[in-house]
């Protein structure tokens, strides 16, 4: 027997009921989130690219001819925006030509220039880099990085909230299966009852049954053994009859001798006188 069927039928019942509850429990905690996630993930993307261009454009033309505080203003028309979190714009050799990073003495590394706009994720950051052209040629390069710690923290709040929502479904869905196991465990621990009661008296009839039918077959073996013993007092009387009819046929030819042997000595004695 396994364990289930070894519970009590309340306990099983409430098992039976929570099972779905757990799956909704799960799938909320587990979809709701991931779904926030992802489009939080991908508006910060949206934001990210948007922006960025905005600034590429912003700083093609003081790139262009060298003018490095007309790239820094267009960042500090930039950098008010709190997800950002490092600036950088490369001249055609991969050196840094401006920078910010809102951490102060921070410094970036030079970096190659992509042939294509690109993005790219890691940890806590999302990153996004875009050639600079100005005239028709390509004159740097721009990389931004924008923090996802936002997103990260609303993925966990996100979370706790789900996840006491799915605890408030779980302890009401559990106080109702509770209820609800009670109201029908008692009808069917009556119908287990009766039908336990049924088997009981079946079993009793049932042996009871095969008690008579042994009886039965005792009865009629000492039946059968009787019979055999009438039929071999038959054979015997059959085998006595049998002989005193062949003594009676021996008596009867014996008396028919002997009186023809009177007859003849009677008539001897008449033909002598």
């Amino acid at each position: 027997m396994t364990m289930f069927s070894r519970m009590p039928v309340r306990r099983r019942l409430m098992l039976l009921l929570m099972l779905p509850v757990l799956a909704i429990a799960g799938f909320i905690y587990g979809y709701f989130p991931w779904s926030a996630n992802q489009v939080a993930t991908h508006g910060l993307r949206e934001k990210a690219v948007s922006l960025t261009r905005l600034i590429r454009d912003n700083t093609a033309v003081g790139l262009d001819f060298g003018d490095v505080d007309s790239v820094k203003k267009a960042f500090r028309a930039a950098r008010e925006d709190s997800d950002i979190v490092f600036l950088q714009v490369v001249s055609t050799n991969g050196k840094t030509f401006a920078s910010y990073h809102r951490v102060e003495g921070q410094t970036l590394p030079d970096r190659a220039i992509p042939s294509h706009e690109m993005d790219t994720d890691e940890p806590g950051l999302l990153g996004v880099a875009t050639p600079i052209v100005s005239g028709g040629r390509t004159v740097g390069a721009l990389f931004t990085g924008f923090s996802s710690e936002r997103v990260d923290t609303a993925m966990k709040h996100e979370r706790q909230i789900t996840l006491f929502i799915s605890l408030v479904i779980l302890l009401i869905m559990m106080g109702l299966g509770a209820l609800m196991g009670s109201a029908l465990s008692r009808p069917i621990e009556g119908v287990i009852t009766m039908l336990s009661g049924g088997a009981e008296q079946l079993s009793t009839v049932s042996r009871r049954m095969a008690d008579t039918g042994q009886k039965m077959a005792e009865s009629a073996g000492t039946q059968a053994a009787n019979l055999e013993e009438v039929a071999s007092s038959l054979e015997e009387l059959a085998a006595i009859t049998r002989q005193n009819a062949d003594h009676a046929k021996q008596a009867s030819i014996r008396s028919r001798d002997g009186r023809i042997a009177v007859g003849s000595c009677v008539s001897e004695m008449r033909r002598m006188t």
